[in-house]
């Protein structure tokens, strides 16, 4: 039985971000990141940046953010030698209990063309596929939609 909890990113977490997909951005960008989870706000939108732990073991992180007052993103990265163990699903589902209670009713994903693992987890999670989309740094990507 898993003992998944999520935690917010705390400027003693910092160093965890070297196995991220966050790993390039330089130290004052990464204090940014978390000084922003830490005030809930990013670009004027809701923002938080969690560390995923099972027990006492960091096992990914998962990042939420708002697209309006209704609508959120939740991206979790599991690190690999944790991965095809069920974290994603796990942690998705207490990122999602989070957005109701802060008053979210829709999740919106983008997921990388290449990433069919995410798109299955999403399509098993309920999502419905809405759209083919280039992203701004020119990713194919594909959208995916669900109600909360």
């Amino acid at each position: 039985m898993k003992n998944l909890r999520l935690f917010p990113i705390s400027i003693d977490d910092i160093e965890i971000l070297d196995l991220t997909e966050y790993n390039n951005l330089s130290m004052e960008s990464r204090k940014l990141l978390v000084a922003d989870s830490e005030k809930g706000l990013c670009k004027s939108e809701f923002f938080r940046f969690y560390l995923i732990k099972n027990k006492n073991e960091t096992v990914g992180v998962i990042n939420m953010y708002g697209h309006g007052t209704d609508t959120i993103s939740v991206a979790p990265e599991i690190f690999e030698k944790f991965r095809n163990k069920g974290f994603a699903i796990e942690s998705l589902n207490i990122a999602y209990e989070i957005a109701k209670g802060l008053g979210f009713n829709k999740v919106i994903a983008g997921i990388r063309e290449e990433n069919v693992a995410s798109q299955k987890l999403h399509e098993k999670l309920g999502f419905l596929f809405v759209e083919d989309f280039t992203s701004k740094n020119g990713k194919k990507m594909k959208r995916y939609f669900k109600n909360l």
